[in-house]
C-alpha cells in the first residue's frame, strides 16, 4: 500500500508541476514551443516573470510618442512634457506666420525703427551734400581771389608734416605736381615746391 501512495503522490506532483509551467507560460505570454526555442534564463529571471518595461530588449527602448500608435489607428496619450513641447512649437510657428504677415508688435516696432533710420540717413546725406557744395564754392572763391599766395605763407615745414596724405595731395594737385607715393614722398615734394 505504501508504494501505491508514493505513485499517487508522484502523479499529483507531476500534474501540479505541469499546471504551474502552463500558468507561468500563460502569464509570460509565451507558448511552450517558444519557451523551448529561447535560451534558458539564468538565476531568478527564469523563475520570476517581470513586467518591468526597462528590462525588455534594446529594440523596444527609446520610442517616441508618435511611434507608439497601434496599428489599429489608436493614438497613445501624450505626456505633459510632450504636449507642452508640441504646443510650444505650434505657438512659435503661428508667431512666425503672423510676423511674416506684419501683424506682430515686434514687426511694427522694427518697421518704425527702419523708417526712422532711413529718414536719418537721408538727412545726413543731404547735409553732407550741401556741406560739400559749400566747401567747393568756398574753394572756388578762394582760388579766384588769389589765396594761393596766402596759402604758401601758412605752409611751413612743421605745418606740411602735420598734414594728412589726402590734404597733401590736394596741395600738390593745386600746384600741378604728382600725387603718387607715400606720405614722406608727398611731404618732400610739397616742401620742395614751397
Amino acid at each position: 500500500d505504501d508504494d501505491d501512495d508514493d505513485d499517487a503522490s508522484d502523479d499529483g506532483g507531476e500534474d501540479r508541476r505541469l499546471q504551474m509551467e502552463q500558468l507561468r507560460s500563460e502569464v509570460a505570454g509565451i507558448s511552450a514551443a517558444e519557451e523551448e526555442e529561447k535560451p534558458k534564463k539564468k538565476g531568478a529571471e527564469g523563475v520570476i516573470a517581470t513586467a518591468n518595461p526597462n528590462a525588455s530588449n534594446a529594440a523596444h527602448k527609446h520610442k517616441k510618442a508618435k511611434d507608439l500608435a497601434d496599428d489599429t489607428g489608436e493614438t497613445v496619450q501624450l505626456t505633459r512634457r510632450e504636449r507642452e513641447e508640441l504646443e510650444k512649437q505650434r505657438a512659435a510657428e503661428a508667431y512666425r506666420k503672423r510676423h511674416a504677415e506684419g501683424k506682430t508688435d515686434e514687426y511694427k516696432a522694427d518697421m518704425e525703427r527702419l523708417q526712422a533710420a532711413r529718414k536719418r540717413r537721408e538727412a545726413e546725406a543731404e547735409k553732407r551734400k550741401s556741406d560739400e557744395e559749400a566747401a567747393t564754392r568756398a574753394e572756388a572763391a578762394a582760388s579766384a581771389a588769389g589765396a594761393d599766395d596766402d596759402d604758401d605763407d601758412k605752409l611751413d615745414a612743421r605745418a606740411v608734416k602735420a598734414l594728412k596724405p589726402a590734404q597733401l595731395k590736394e596741395h600738390l594737385k593745386a600746384r600741378g605736381l604728382s600725387t603718387q607715393g607715400q606720405k614722406k614722398d608727398l611731404v618732400d615734394r610739397l616742401l620742395a615746391a614751397i
